[in-house]
């Protein structure tokens, strides 16, 4: 009977709605789709691999879009017309079906439904459509086009399309005749099939066999074979690899079949390309801009002896034909000295080669020599081609050679192989450039930069990098794991800084239902592309304030637009959107014949920054546009007059794609100062550019929830990060929930005073300002000073007191005084949110003129004279010893130490204090509402706080350092249940939120500062006291007990280089460009337990014994009648220094935000 296409509706029907379930939580530790496909084809296995089944027929219904050689030539229109006379539909229910075009509606197939359910098909007992039947009508369907596969087209006869589809629509129940709509649209959106996984549950030999026979018919011709006919479909993990790896002796290639290619890695930064390598041995082979040609050679069959195959897997010899004398005469065929006996598989590259200029010529000059199924497509406006312009194939592998299979032996061995049966023929056949780079050795890294660099200045398309010791495939080296022996690109516009950017105005939109499916997550979507315009009179707008004239250059839809950025659109374009007609803001015109009509205009066009792949001019036009574009940032605060015009355009393309000839060296020598410079970021999230000229700038996005536009591909752990992981707490382990107590045993919070003797320095300090240009040599980042001030571990003295206790006669003079970590004893330090954006009104210091008389009084006096001017910030350095013992400084007239700092009575609890994210896990009511403190589940409304007042306030009661550093610290909190998912979604959200944060002009986030990600049980680890058990002040007990709760750290400094941060084995976030363009705040993530030591800043509590020693001191009370504008908001006359008002520590609930 076969196999009943309903039952392939009822798995396409469960995965889609697996699209709420995969969005919870639960979710996240196993997706819900593989449980559905592994139940789906253990329950229908029987039925599978019946005899009356055809394999072939359910993997083409399965994965229509993996038969490249069926065209069906049906579109939206075309179909939707065949499907309402197939139905009979009268005028109202083809109204109904027409609203596929009309936005909100769904798509084609989502409206077949809804007019079939209005009246059902009744289908008949041992009527049911199968799956035989669907490939055999859209056999049918496909012979014929003249784009189908040549074996298609040979089955051609006269066919019938509303007769063939007819006699199927009609015996489909609505909801599969949404499902085969959608099959013959070669699209089953939103529903995205996983399928190796597919494959391997219907057959575990299935996703090998494709390898090496890249065709479902091949594959299934295989698994029928006496061969492997015996094979179990599904067995025991340890069985199938001992069947597997018996299998893969009998794989072999197949003239006729096109074999599968290696997946790629993606190189998002220097650092990143050699984690991947590790200390491998690898080809840099140039990455060539043509088309992929697969050429199978079989002698035997004389004149018409080659097969060419392209990426998709078509067959396109006749199309290819103009390539066929170059490969004949450089494998030698039909001569003496010719390396092929019977057979060969080659692999290359097709381009187009200029006789004149000696070089290749760029991708789009391919269009004019290279046919689609007998068609010149998109060559309209292209010119002839010249005498001296011809096809050159440069071939870079070889993976058969008559009975001698290569795809197991090395890539260095089937390069030679290569060499030995390609002869070069200049100009017409060559082999890839190559460079081999041991990186074993220590020079790896900067030969495979020199490489890159050069690779840029000659304007390749980039770098391939393969292993030279590995086979072609890593399932033929069992030793080695999964994805082991995958290729890497190395481009430019993959790697933060180097792309090719420049801002665009959007000037109008369109509704596209095809792309509906994939924007299924999107409410109220009104369009799906977007055009782009450039200004043709942008000198006139802008001095004489005419008329604006846009020529509309191109158009973008989903594949260049985040989720975020297609909605944020969709929602903002209402208020400016008109008619075409009825537009009066500016002239619109276009020469691009092959774009689309327009269906809105906005008055006020969007700005975007957007990154492409290099410029290429598009089919039918005579202009260069950005290639591949993809939209970075929507910029809110520039107008069109900022986007660039044509004429800037066409300029900005020129000299990206020139290669300089008589100034090649400058050339080589500037990128390579880029590259530099980028691999100090060692990137998967991207800078933002905040520049305003629409000159092309190095910039790219920040990774969003939705997936980055620059990498979609996964990408492998480096080793690393694979190191630093093993050093942490594994995700899983339980941390204990009652560490303070077991911590009493062990660290007092009461010290002897007695013990707390100081030694005096043995220096004397000049504090001098410093030039400009020392000021950056100089300068020192604050979380740096920060992470100095710690003590001996186990000690209650902090080091900026002494280096011995109750000795004070000992000579510290051999300790360097910058490792001091005393306040009192360190350079006046700049404040960078001065110079750079708009102060903050963070927790002021104390004014100059309070001087503290006495430590044990709770008074304090005040010189009569003016309040003295605000501290500078402008850098000072330390210089010239002086005598021990001798306390006093010379210090610079306009200079002054900031002055030691009060503390509270009784310090709060960091976790009472510290500003706190949990949105990614939701409200757990037992656990907040015995929590006394105030919880956000909103990261902008967190990443935020970081610097409100308030928040800053609450942060010197606990971290009176960090607070007084201008130093941020947040936590965010990890859901115990599924710690790896939430720990990756949360990074990227707060990550990417700082970096936006910093970007802001006016933003009140300091400059530096850290985020930690705990397990939320830390807030259970307090006993009875909860979070304000005064042991989580003590540096001790987070070093001893918080690491246990500790995943990972989000971390800023201005000015800091990424290489500051020893530990870092994650990505910066971002660069976050500030209006000095000498200096940019970096945001790293790091896995560095030790980091959680900073939340707790107290060596002592009874007595008060911060590890900055005395510049934290006892507290005093101001007087009634004073007060000053420099104090703190929260500081009321009469309280003490310190203390937090309107902060009410016995409260039983919690606020929540």
């Amino acid at each position: 009977m076969g196999f009943r296409f309903s039952y392939v509706c009822d798995l396409l029907s469960s995965l889609e709605g697996n699209r709420l379930s995969k969005a919870t939580s639960a979710a996240r530790a196993r997706n819900p789709d593989f449980c559905t496909i592994s139940s789906w084809c253990l329950n229908h296995s029987q039925r599978i691999h019946d005899k009356g089944t055809d394999l072939l027929a359910l993997l083409s219904c399965l994965f229509p879009d993996k038969r490249p050689d069926r065209v069906y030539w049906l579109q939206h229109a075309s179909l939707a017309r065949i499907i309402g006379r197939c139905l009979y539909l009268g005028a109202s229910r083809l109204k109904d079906l027409s609203r596929w075009q009309i936005s909100g509606s769904g798509d084609l197939a989502e409206c077949v439904q809804n007019v079939m359910s209005q009246a059902e098909n009744q289908i008949a007992p041992g009527q049911e459509v199968t799956v035989e039947e669907i490939d055999a009508a859209l056999q049918q369907i496909a012979s014929r086009c003249r784009f189908s596969g040549s074996r298609v087209r040979r089955s051609h006869a006269a066919v019938d399309v509303d007769e063939v589809l007819g006699s199927i629509y009609r015996r489909l129940s609505s909801r599969d005749a949404k499902w085969l709509t959608r099959m013959i649209l070669k699209s089953y959106g939103p529903v995205e099939l996983p399928v190796n996984y597919i494959l391997k549950s219907i057959h575990f030999l299935l996703p090998h066999m494709l390898l090496f026979q890249d065709s479902f018919e091949a594959a299934v011709d295989l698994l029928k074979s006496p061969t492997f006919q015996l094979f179990p479909s599904r067995p025991q993990p340890d069985f199938a690899k001992l069947l597997g790896n018996k299998a893969l002796e009998s794989f072999v290639p197949r003239l006729g079949v096109k074999v599968g290619r290696p997946e790629y890695y993606k190189a998002r930064s220097i650092k990143h390309c050699c984690n991947m390598i590790n200390r491998r041995r690898v080809s840099l082979e140039r990455k060539y801009d043509g088309e992929y040609c697969q050429i199978h050679v079989d002698i035997t069959k004389g004149h018409d002896c080659f097969q060419i195959f392209s990426k998709s897997g078509k067959d396109s010899t006749y199309d290819r034909i103009g390539i066929h004398d170059a490969i004949k005469h450089s494998l030698g065929i039909g001569e003496a000295h010719c390396k092929v006996s019977r057979r060969c598989i080659l692999e290359g590259e097709l381009l187009v080669w200029d006789d004149r200029s000696g070089k290749v010529l760029e991708f789009h000059k391919l269009r004019k020599f290279v046919t689609r199924s007998g068609v010149l497509i998109g060559a309209d406006l292209d010119s002839q081609p010249k005498p001296y312009e011809h096809l050159m194939i440069v071939f870079f592998d070889i993976l058969l050679l008559d009975d001698d299979v290569c795809l197991s032996k090395p890539h260095s061995t089937r390069r030679l192989l290569l060499k030995e049966t390609v002869k070069v023929l200049p100009g017409r056949a060559d082999i890839s450039e190559q460079e081999i780079v041991d990186f074993s050795r220590q020079d790896g890294s900067r030969l495979l930069r020199l490489a890159f660099t050069k690779s840029i200045a000659e304007r390749w398309e980039g770098l391939v990098i393969k292993a030279c010791d590995e086979p072609y495939f890593s399932v033929l080296s069992p030793d080695k794991g999964d994805g082991y022996t995958r290729w890497i690109k190395l481009k430019k516009d993959y790697i933060p800084g180097l792309g090719d950017t420049a801002d665009f105005a959007l000037i109008g939109a369109r509704y596209e239902s095809k792309d509906v499916p994939s924007l299924s997550k999107i409410s109220a979507l009104s369009w799906t592309q977007f055009f782009i315009g450039c200004l043709d009179n942008k000198d006139d707008v802008v001095r004489l304030h005419a008329s604006p004239r846009f020529r509309i250059v191109d158009i973008i839809g989903s594949h260049s637009l985040s989720v975020n950025d297609m909605q944020v659109l969709n929602q903002w374009g209402k208020f400016v959107a008109c008619d075409v007609d009825s537009n009066t803001a500016y002239e619109l015109h276009s020469i691009h014949n092959s774009l689309p009509a327009m269906d809105v205009v906005f008055k006020t066009p969007f700005v975007v920054e957007m990154l492409g792949s290099g410029f290429d001019k598009p089919g039918n036009a005579q202009y260069y546009v950005l290639r591949f574009p993809r939209v970075l940032k929507i910029h809110w605060d520039r107008t069109y007059e900022d986007a660039i015009s044509f004429s800037e355009l066409q300029d900005l393309a020129e000299k990206a794609r020139s290669v300089p000839e008589d100034e090649l060296q400058e050339e080589n020598a500037m990128w390579y100062d880029k590259v530099e410079a980028t691999n100090k970021k060692n990137g998967y999230i991207v800078d933002r550019s905040q520049s305003t000229s629409s000159t092309i700038t190095s910039c790219t996005s920040p990774l969003s929830k939705s997936g980055s536009l620059i990498s979609p591909d996964l990408t492998p752990l480096s080793s690393k990060e694979v190191g630093a992981y093993a050093h942490t707490r594994h995700l899983d382990k339980t941390p204990p929930t009652n560490s303070l107590h077991t911590l009493k045993r062990k660290i007092s919070s009461t010290h002897s005073q007695s013990e707390l003797t100081p030694t005096p320095f043995s220096k004397r300090l000049r504090v001098s300002v410093l030039t400009s240009s020392t000021n950056m040599e100089h300068s020192i980042s604050d979380l740096r000073l920060y992470s100095q001030h710690l003590r001996v571990r186990g000690s209650p003295i902090p080091r900026s007191w002494t280096t011995s206790i109750g000795s004070s006669r000992s000579n510290p003079s051999s300790r360097p005084l910058s490792k001091m970590g005393s306040r009192a004893t360190s350079p006046l330090r700049e404040n960078p949110n001065v110079l750079l954006r708009a102060p903050p009104n963070y927790v002021q210091p104390l004014p100059s003129n309070f001087v503290r008389s006495d430590l044990g009084q709770d008074h304090c006096q005040i010189s009569s004279t003016a309040p003295a001017p605000a501290p500078t910030t402008r850098y000072c350095s330390i210089e010239e010893p002086i005598e021990q013992n001798d306390l006093s400084a010379s210090i610079s007239t306009n200079n002054i130490l900031p002055p030691p700092r009060p503390l509270p009575t009784h310090p709060l609890s960091p976790l009472a204090t510290i500003p706190m994210y949990c949105g990614e896990f939701g409200f757990v009511e037992n656990l907040f509402r015995q929590t006394p403190r105030e919880f956000t589940f909103s990261a902008l409304h967190f990443v935020q706080s970081l610097g409100f007042p308030y928040y800053r306030g609450m942060l010197r009661a606990s971290n009176p350092a960090a607070a007084d550093s201008q130093i941020a610290l947040g936590i965010v909190l990890v859901n115990i249940r599924d710690p790896a998912n939430t720990l990756t979604t949360q990074l990227c959200n707060v990550g990417n939120q700082v970096v936006a944060q910093l970007c802001e002009l006016h933003s009140i986030l300091p400059s530096s500062g850290k985020i930690f990600f705990l397990d939320r049980r830390v807030l259970n680890a307090g006993g009875s006291d909860g979070i304000h058990n005064e042991l989580f002040l003590l540096n001790d007990w987070w070093a001893q007990y918080g690491m246990q709760y500790y995943y990972a750290t989000i971390s800023w400094s201005l000015g800091k280089d990424v290489d500051q941060f020893p530990q870092s084995v994650g990505e910066p976030f971002g660069h976050a460009a500030q209006s000095d363009s000498r200096k940019a705040t970096g945001v790293v993530s790091r896995f560095q337990p030790s980091d959680v030591e900073s939340i707790g800043e107290f060596v002592s509590i009874r007595p008060t014994v911060h590890i900055d020693g005395d510049h934290f001191y006892a507290p005093y009370t101001l007087p009634e009648n004073i007060w000053h504008e420099n104090l703190s908001p929260i500081l009321q006359p009469g309280s003490r220094i310190g203390t937090i008002t309107n902060v009410n520590s016995e409260c039983s609930s919690s606020a929540f935000i």
